[in-house]
């Protein structure tokens, strides 16, 4: 697949192609015009994967933010090309596919400057590690996996339409799926370099955003508007439970001197919060009952 083969299925623009190829053009070697040729047949073929009809979000455009947003370094350059090269929606081997077709190209366009298997391995590692991005302790590695996951603290606007896209991807599969894995993100850090532990509130504000609007029945909904309105009851109970401890003990202490009303008044006030929450524990366990 060439440029022109790219233009006339509307699949890149001129702009994208050319920023993916100056990129491209940084990992290869080019002094005869065989060089040249395996770089532009293998850059063709990498678009042909990136740019296929089932690439809703995995696709060249994924590429480009994440090119984007990269320290720029040759190894993560190549990990950022390779590492959906290979990507079948619920496969366990798109990893290890990609990671193999990495090794292959990278030493048909540069044999001299991939020759030491050390930086072949680099890479593979970077790739690999985005099978169940969990923290590796190896900074260039979880950077990068930092990185993969930028998507899930953008603004808002761009987090919908990443979910779309990936719903889209994944369409053949049921949707609870989708659900399983954003509540799992929930329940680990998403980001692991100090320099980007801040985008883990950002992204889980996103997801539980998402799952409100999206993956939520009904019941659960309500579930969720309880359980807020029980968490700020409490807050009320216990501001309520100090001041009136507080007044409590001034009454005793000054022997009236403090008002027995203002006592009086906050007993009530704490009485009420009690019974609120008493109220919503019961309809809470009611919904989980039925």
């Amino acid at each position: 697949m060439n440029l022109s083969d790219l233009h006339e299925k509307n699949l890149v623009d001129l702009e994208d192609y050319s920023y993916l190829w100056s990129k491209w053009c940084t990992l290869a070697e080019v002094s005869t015009e065989e060089d040249y040729k395996n770089r532009s047949v293998q850059f063709a073929q990498l678009m042909e994967h990136y740019t296929g009809s089932t690439r809703k979000y995995h696709n060249h455009k994924h590429l480009i933010d994440l090119l984007k947003k990269s320290d720029g370094s040759f190894i993560q350059t190549a990990a950022i090309f390779f590492h959906d090269v290979i990507y079948v929606p619920g496969s366990m081997v798109n990893e290890f596919n990609s990671s193999s077709n990495m090794r292959r190209v990278l030493k048909l366009i540069a044999p001299e400057k991939y020759k030491d298997e050390p930086t072949l391995n680099s890479i593979s590692s970077m790739i690999m590690a985005t099978r169940f991005h969990q923290k590796t302790g190896v900074y260039y590695i979880d950077e990068f996996l930092d990185l993969d996951m930028s998507i899930l603290a953008s603004p808002w606007e761009k987090f919908l339409e990443y979910d779309k896209n990936i719903c889209e991807e994944y369409s053949h599969f049921a949707s609870s799926g989708r659900k399983k894995f954003l509540l799992s993100l929930l329940d680990k850090e998403i980001f692991h370099c100090e320099k980007n532990k801040h985008l883990n509130k950002i992204a889980k504000e996103n997801i539980n955003r998402i799952i409100g609007m999206k993956y939520s029945t009904k019941e659960e909904l309500e579930i969720s508007r309880l359980k807020k309105k029980l968490s700020e009851s409490k807050k009320k109970e216990q501001g309520y439970k100090r001041k009136y401890e507080s007044y409590e003990l001034l009454f005793k202490e000054l022997m009236g001197k403090v008002d027995p009303k203002t006592v009086i008044h906050l007993r009530e006030e704490l009485a009420q919060e009690r019974l609120t929450n008493r109220l919503l524990k019961q309809q809470l366990l009611g919904i989980k009952v039925l």
